[in-house]
């Protein structure tokens, strides 16, 4: 969750604890993110949870990398290589997929989701 949290949210300053105004930020920073994705953990469903994280980039969007759009895949490719490697039940079903003999193409059954899903329309970009 670090690895994955740090890639996200990325470097503030240049990490001199002389910085006063970097350390109050990193302090900030810390605090927003913690509280963030406790919320995003503890929710019900996975909607909610998506929903979460976009109400926070909403209002502090000050907060989120600036080159987020640039890495979001590659920040999504750690969280993935982590869950599969963490969950042995996501993890069998992959492999089962994998063990068919035949391409098969796993589509993410998101009908408002563009990025992630196939959308309502199937034109949505599914990168998972």
């Amino acid at each position: 969750v670090t690895m994955v949290m740090t890639m996200a949210v990325g470097t503030v300053g240049d990490g001199c604890a002389a910085d006063y105004v970097t350390m109050v930020l990193t302090m900030y920073l810390w605090w927003w993110v913690h509280q963030v994705m406790a919320m995003v953990r503890e929710a019900p469903t996975p909607e909610l949870a998506a929903w979460t994280g976009r109400q926070a980039q909403r209002r502090s969007p000050h907060l989120v990398r600036a080159d987020w759009e640039e890495v979001k895949y590659e920040v999504m490719w750690v969280a993935l290589q982590a869950k599969f490697a963490q969950h042995s039940g996501p993890r069998g079903v992959l492999r089962h997929t994998a063990s068919l003999g035949e391409h098969v193409e796993l589509i993410e059954d998101a009908p408002h989701d563009y990025v992630w899903g196939g959308g309502g329309d199937s034109t949505g970009k599914n990168p998972l």
